[in-house]
């Protein structure tokens, strides 16, 4: 994956982002990993910026 995700970063411009989801007892869905949240608020605004 990493190659993968490092040719879109340099042909697109933007970030790869992946967000691990859990299922939790009673059948909830959480965000394992919810630091990548503020990682792609950044990147949305970084982008928006530059446009």
């Amino acid at each position: 994956m990493r190659k993968s995700h490092e040719r879109f970063e340099r042909e697109r411009g933007g970030k790869v982002f992946i967000v691990f989801s859990v299922t939790e007892k009673g059948g909830a869905k959480r965000i394992f990993n919810p630091e990548v949240i503020g990682e792609i608020q950044r990147e949305i605004k970084r982008l928006s910026d530059t446009t």
